[in-house]
């Protein structure tokens, strides 16, 4: 077991040596991504909704917004770029001559995410934080640990999806029929408890659902033990639940 966390780690360093080679092209998406979101959503709509849940519209958006980038991090990550490294530039077929097997590989590609997700978020934190001229060291601290468990769960996701399609333009279908709804209806931009009935059931199967009512309630420093017992450990099962599924089917395609 031990000796497979070892190899796993390998990859995790690989793709690490790989992604700062260009770091700052690669984190530019995602970081500014938010900020802009905050900008033109959240003071343009913020000058005309002036109270949401009794907060600052900007208030309102910011900590779903960091959340957020742990989804678009690393479900890029295990969708596009896994499929890139599967079925062209064989880099696990390479792997698979050594000693790392499927299961390294897999459990690397879900180690790199974690990390990949509490970057992200820190990242992002850092950057409203500067632009909103506010600091909270204990909530950056935990959006980075939130950040490694949604990057684990919506990593997950991306792998799924990943084992389903055909060939590399299928994605476009699964980012715009999956993703950014999963975003949208997240509770990022308005509370899940203002759609209806059906919808709301839909977005509570949403692990980012769980991951941006954490992140609010640590922002707002409201409900906080509350919504901790009731969301952590869905945050957590959906995780387990997605790479389960993810693991069985991904291993399978990487003997193909």
């Amino acid at each position: 077991m031990l000796e497979s966390l070892k190899l796993s780690l390998l990859i995790t360093s690989k793709h690490w040596a790989v992604y700062r080679k260009s770091f700052l092209s690669n984190i530019l998406p995602i970081v500014t991504d938010p900020v802009f979101y905050l900008f033109s959503i959240g003071m343009g709509v913020g000058a005309y909704v002036t109270d949401l849940g009794g907060h600052q519209y900007v208030s309102y958006i910011a900590p779903g917004l960091i959340a957020s980038a742990a989804l678009w991090t690393s479900f890029f990550e295990t969708s596009y770029n896994f499929y890139i490294r599967l079925s062209y530039d064989g880099s696990y077929k390479a792997m698979m001559t050594t000693p790392i097997g499927p299961r390294e590989i897999i459990f690397g590609e879900l180690l790199w995410v974690c990390f990949k997700g509490a970057g992200m978020c820190l990242g992002v934190c850092l950057v409203m934080f500067a632009l909103l001229r506010q600091f909270d060291f204990v909530f950056l601290f935990s959006i980075t640990l939130l950040g490694s468990l949604l990057g684990v769960a919506c990593g997950a996701l991306g792998l799924l999806a990943t084992s389903f399609v055909k060939n590399i333009n299928q994605f476009q279908t699964i980012y715009a029929l999956l993703i950014s709804p999963l975003f949208f209806f997240s509770g990022t931009f308005f509370p899940i408890s203002d759609l209806p009935p059906t919808v709301q059931k839909i977005a509570f199967l949403n692990p980012l659902y769980y991951g941006i009512e954490i992140a609010q309630a640590l922002y707002w420093k409201k409900d906080v033990a509350d919504i901790l017992r009731l969301f952590l450990p869905l945050l957590i099962l959906s995780g387990l639940f997605l790479g389960f599924f993810a693991y069985r089917r991904i291993y399978r395609l990487l003997y193909k």
